[in-house]
């Protein structure tokens, strides 16, 4: 199959990782489906993109799951088939466990997690029913195999996506799928979430190594390969097995075992 066979459904297309990953897979000749609720900054992505490649302008909050079915709809109609699906819809807060107000708790669970679970209840079914082998990376964070203290509700929520990709790898091979799933976890990436911000500060604080901060242009790229390759964790850091592997010696170190 030629690239300009596949299509790349993208959210969060408007900026940050999910703009870079939809020029991305356009430029490899891929058409893309790109999905955000700023309406300027998806115009803005097809100015960019231009004549380079085809893409489909989709104004949907994810948040409202009637909108992302429609939009589901709509895509198989036009395109047929999904082979690269990238979830990067996202939103920060800053802010202790009981500080964080409860609007922005589930504020940042509707656009983090169900953002995602609602792209998979719109899309799964009519992919499994097609036997698509469609490639879907969920974006997480090193966050998401760590915890940050302050930044409690982000946290919490990408440590969900993880979770999810994970079962989710585990359902569709039971099903006997050809489709699978990656989780990206990124380090600090050059984006608008939380540039300039108590979010940036706080992350910066984390680190230090997971800090140095890489394009969405240099994601971007880890994602597109990622629809030919096998891995199901996806880093921008080399240091993010370490990273972990210090994490989950702490558990093990502090956990109280029987015997």
């Amino acid at each position: 199959m030629s690239n300009e066979d596949r299509v790349a459904v993208v959210t969060g297309a408007a900026s940050g990782i999910g703009r870079a990953v939809a020029v991305r897979a356009a430029a490899d000749g891929m058409r893309v489906a790109a999905i955000d609720i700023d309406a300027a900054g998806l115009a803005g992505l097809g100015r960019e993109v231009g004549s380079a490649g085809e893409v489909i302008e989709m104004v949907v909050d994810v948040t409202d799951s009637a909108a992302v079915d429609e939009a589901a709809a709509r895509v198989m109609s036009t395109f047929g088939d999904v082979h690269l699906m990238s979830n990067n819809a996202g939103i920060a807060f800053v802010g202790s466990t009981w500080e964080t107000p409860l609007d922005d708790w589930r504020r940042i669970f509707d656009v983090n997690l169900f953002g995602i679970v609602h792209m998979m209840h719109a899309f799964v079914p009519r992919l499994l029913e097609r036997g698509s082998s469609t490639r879907i990376v969920n974006t997480a964070s090193m966050l998401g195999l760590q915890c940050a203290p302050f930044i409690t509700a982000y946290t919490a929520t990408k440590h969900a996506v993880v979770a999810l990709s994970e079962c989710l790898a585990g359902e569709l091979a039971m099903a006997g799928s050809t489709m699978s799933v990656a989780v990206l976890c990124p380090g600090r990436v050059a984006t608008p979430l939380g540039a300039g911000t108590e979010e940036e500060k706080m992350i910066e604080e984390i680190d230090a190594p997971l800090n140095v901060p890489v394009t969405p242009e240099f994601v971007a790229e880890i994602v597109v390969q990622a629809a030919r390759s096998p891995h199901g964790f996806l880093f921008t850091h080399a240091e993010s097995t370490d990273a972990f592997r210090e994490r989950f010696d702490a558990i093990v170190a502090t956990a109280s075992l029987p015997g």
